[in-house]
């Protein structure tokens, strides 16, 4: 990478680092404190709590870490190459969205490989009844989601208007 692409993807791999950390930080807590016991955050609506996850899919691969590993660095490595062979033509909301999805991906990439599942600790199940306890990193994979989602709505709109606008002006033109 040259040093002028570089400095157009220094702060796409700062988001993904500072994400990274915040919750790489957050399960490092959630090991050392909350094995034994939840801590109540506000009172019947969050708790953090321990739970070490070791499926994947929401459920649909269970106790396959093999697997799961595979998976998870497939998908990472697919998002990586799109990032890399898109960069210059994507929005800044999409490059945002991949680097959340990103952050995500690597921290629970992480936890698998280092305790066999990923480490979640915020339980929401006082007013969801049956919610799985989640981590920020699931949060970033669901909020690049979502940012990914407008970014590439408004990108087709914007589409859409150009492409009208230009068959208007070579209908003009005849």
């Amino acid at each position: 990478m040259k040093k002028k692409n570089f400095k157009k993807w220094i702060w796409v791999i700062l988001l993904i680092v500072i994400l990274l950390i915040l919750d790489q930080g957050a399960k490092i807590y959630a090991n050392l404190t909350l094995q034994e016991n939840s801590i109540s955050m506000i009172d019947g609506v969050l708790e953090l709590s321990y739970w070490k996850n070791t499926q994947a899919a929401i459920g649909l691969i269970k106790d396959n870490l093999f697997m799961i590993l595979i998976l998870n660095i497939l998908i990472l490595a697919f998002i990586i190459r799109f990032l890399v062979l898109q960069f210059e033509r994507m929005s800044l909301g999409t490059k945002i969205g991949l680097g959340f999805i990103l952050a995500g991906g690597f921290s629970n990439l992480i936890d698998r490989l280092l305790f066999g599942g990923v480490i979640n600790y915020i339980d929401v199940t006082a007013i969801i009844e049956n919610f799985p306890i989640f981590n920020l990193a699931d949060v970033y994979i669901i909020i690049g989601l979502l940012i990914f989602v407008v970014a590439f709505a408004v990108y087709n709109v914007k589409q859409s208007i150009e492409t009208k606008k230009q068959k208007e002006a070579k209908k003009g033109q005849e």
